[in-house]
């Protein structure tokens, strides 16, 4: 960006040399030459300015703000220069009729090749565009910018996809219950009062531990259920 503005040379004025020689020395004329060509000099340079000021690419502040001002946008306060460039261009290419790969293009272009992915699911009418991490904070201005240049049937989508590689442990744990169900074997009848009668109850099995003493290092430990 600005290379013309960096290659074009400023020519600064010479009136003097279109002098006739008989009136080349004549200290009126020098004098003259020395009072209008700084004033020439600055309207050369302004004619220059308003010329690459044209460019959107070689604008400078003054141009950057004639474009914001035709095309009615209101920078924000802390956006950089090359921000503010970015957003009249895009205002300027957004009356283009787009297709899938001229809107790629447009993308590459403002944000970076590759940074943004676009997919559209036909069946569905959506059009998904894929961010990497570092433009999710502009997302709100992406949706904002592509609302207005596609089809009102479409629905913009914003994604941010990362792909990510590593091994997944799954644990867990069995445990073994028994379950006894206890049923009385009696029968109530109490029709007075017409309310469900229930029994419960529980079972408790113990156990009787032996010790036999004796034997050197070999001890038995004799369980006995009772």
């Amino acid at each position: 960006m600005n290379d013309l503005r960096k290659n074009l040379s400023f020519r600064a004025a010479n009136i003097r040399h279109y002098f006739p020689d008989i009136l080349a020395n004549a200290k009126e004329f020098i004098s003259w030459a020395d009072v209008v060509e700084p004033e020439l000099n600055v309207v050369i340079y302004e004619l220059l300015q308003n010329c690459l000021n044209t460019f959107v690419y070689d604008v400078d502040e003054s141009g950057l703000e004639r474009y914001e001002s035709m095309l009615g946008i209101i920078p924000k306060v802390d956006a950089s220069f090359e921000d503010r460039r970015s957003e009249v261009l895009l205002m300027i290419n957004n009356q283009i009729l787009y297709t899938h790969r001229s809107l790629q293009g447009i993308f590459n272009s403002r944000y970076g090749k590759n940074k943004i992915s676009i997919s559209l699911n036909y069946g569905k009418y959506e059009l998904w565009l894929d961010l990497v991490y570092n433009l999710v904070f502009a997302s709100n201005q992406i949706r904002t910018y592509m609302r207005s240049i596609i089809p009102a049937n479409l629905t913009v989508n914003l994604s941010n996809t990362k792909e990510a590689g590593g091994k997944i442990f799954a644990g867990g744990i069995c445990k073994l219950n028994s379950v006894v169900h206890i049923t009385p074997n009696l029968e109530f009848t109490v029709p007075e009062i017409g309310q469900h009668i229930r029994a419960a109850g529980y079972i408790r099995t113990a156990h009787k531990v032996i010790e036999i003493k004796g034997g050197g290092a070999n001890k038995w430990l004799i369980i006995q259920k009772y």
